[in-house]
């Protein structure tokens, strides 16, 4: 082979490896936006989100993007589902009198201070996971159906189906690595820099009731899903924020 063409042979092989790393690269950013956001399928009452680094509160709306550090909190009259991928089968319920934050990290996606959060998981990628965080514990799982509730100094984690783990605090507040399974059907207690307690069935009457729960946050999404034409284009928080100011700053001509 001339020294031409071997010349040329040399630039093509690496001219088709720039583009595969370069294909590679837009292929693992585009996965990651995929993430970037949370998208509101569902409302009860009158639910109020705050943008990141924002204490005032507004009205959330069906179709709205929620992104990190975005607020969520809820009253007693009051809930808001939200999903994290395309396909809708990873959904979270923030349950009324509720306070979270998403954090949209790569296993954490929301933290809570307060209240109750039901979440379905069915669609992860190989080797992903889905976590809660809360004040006393990590919540997560690789795909099934759970409910974290937190209280002042504890939290307490149910699941419904598949099998969830729960990582404690140690005593001076640095997360443990030491996971504690928990089997559909069981739930386990996490108080305050504490290891999860031991796990234990959870009674007829609390999964009959996981049963209901479960039901109605898929009969709200394929409700969305049905008038999903009648939303409004799905618009970042951030977007909103600036019409509501529009709305209720007084007009500086007056």
């Amino acid at each position: 082979m001339s020294r031409v063409k071997m010349r040329y042979f040399k630039y093509t092989i690496l001219a088709f490896i720039f583009i595969s790393f370069a294909a590679i690269n837009m292929f693992g950013q585009s996965q990651q936006n995929e993430k970037q956001y949370a998208e509101v399928l569902y409302i009860s009452g009158s639910p109020q989100v705050a943008p990141a680094g924002e204490d005032e509160y507004i009205k959330a709306e069906l179709g709205m993007l929620l992104g990190k550090g975005d607020k969520i909190r809820t009253d007693a009259n009051s809930y808001i589902e939200l999903g994290f991928n395309k396909s809708e089968n990873n959904i979270l319920r923030i349950d009324t009198s509720s306070n979270a934050v998403l954090l949209l990290e790569e296993e954490q996606k929301i933290s809570i201070d307060e209240g109750r959060v039901f979440a379905i998981i069915n669609e992860l990628a190989k080797g992903a996971v889905f976590e809660v965080r809360t004040p006393t514990a990590v919540a997560g799982a690789r795909g099934t159906e759970w409910l974290t509730i937190v209280e002042e100094d504890s939290t307490d984690v149910e699941v419904f189906e598949g099998t969830s783990y729960v990582k404690g605090f140690d005593e001076v507040g640095i997360l443990l690595i030491e996971e504690t399974k928990i089997q559909a059907g069981f739930s386990t207690r996490v108080r305050l820099r504490k290891r999860p307690s031991r796990p234990k069935r959870l009674p007829l009457k609390r999964r009959q009731m996981l049963q209901i729960a479960r039901d109605n946050i898929y009969r709200n999404v394929q409700e969305t899903k049905s008038v999903r034409n009648l939303i409004p284009r799905a618009r970042k928080l951030d977007m909103l924020r600036r019409e509501y100011n529009k709305r209720t700053l007084p007009s500086r001509n007056k």
